[in-house]
């Protein structure tokens, strides 16, 4: 169950990361993007992609560690819709999407 404080974390989250103040990286792990506030916590968004999960369609969790690696939260976006809406933009973000896609109209026009 997520709390206010859950809910206010990822709020401030989308936030940061739609102003570049945040940035994500992309892990080895597909469809997992991580953020380190300052060595004391990590932040990871991750998609279930398991055997019968369409890639894109599983569900999206928030996790938050410690520096020991201590899960702290789990929330996922079937609790809170807009862990959804913090996954898509770290994704584009940590993959270059936009510039992926402004290259592409560049090289088309």
């Amino acid at each position: 169950m997520a709390t206010e404080k859950d809910i206010a974390l990822i709020s401030v989250l989308i936030e940061q990361t739609r102003s570049g103040k945040i940035r994500w990286e992309a892990t080895a792990v597909p469809g997992q993007f991580v953020f380190s506030f300052k060595g004391r916590y990590n932040a990871s968004l991750e998609e279930d992609q398991g055997r019968f999960v369409p890639a894109g369609e599983g569900d999206k969790y928030l996790r938050l560690l410690d520096a020991s690696d201590q899960e702290l939260v789990v929330v996922s976006d079937t609790v809170v819709p807009d862990v959804g809406q913090l996954y898509e933009l770290a994704r584009r973000q940590a993959l270059n999407v936009d510039d992926a896609i402004d290259n592409i109209i560049g090289f088309l026009s």
